[in-house]
């Protein structure tokens, strides 16, 4: 009967333990890399793309290195369709939240999203937009 109460014990202090130290881990938000803490790229309804990203250091400078176009087969594979370059926005430095009209890629129907590679500081990040069909 001791030995049940002891095993009882610590399994319930096992489990205890556990759930605190989840609930620590979720407080931690690993950055993307050393100088980005976040990076995306969307594409809206409008047919424009919008890059976010926000750099660890007030002094970080932020490039677009590209843009690709991708649109989806009829078999679900995404077919590269351009490179984006008149659908880049300038640099600049600390956070980034710019649109860039893409309907001059987007002349088509169908399902397409957009794929961009930011550098910060000495970190790159590639990041692959939501799908957006249009008419």
């Amino acid at each position: 009967m001791k030995k049940l109460k002891i095993s009882l014990v610590l399994v319930i202090t096992m489990l205890l333990l556990g759930i605190a130290s989840q609930a620590y881990a979720n407080d931690i938000v690993p950055y993307a890399s050393d100088d980005v803490t976040s990076a995306s790229v969307s594409l809206s309804s409008s047919k424009s793309v919008t890059y976010k990203l926000v750099a660890t250091r007030l002094d970080t400078n932020i490039t677009v290195n590209y843009c690709y176009l991708y649109k989806k087969n009829a078999n679900g594979d995404w077919a590269y369709k351009a490179s984006m370059t008149k659908a880049l926005p300038s640099d600049c430095t600390s956070d980034m939240i710019e649109t860039c009209d893409a309907s001059a890629y987007i002349t088509e129907s169908g399902t397409f999203r957009v794929k961009a590679s930011f550098t910060a500081g000495n970190s790159t990040v590639t990041r692959t937009s939501n799908e957006r069909t249009f008419d």
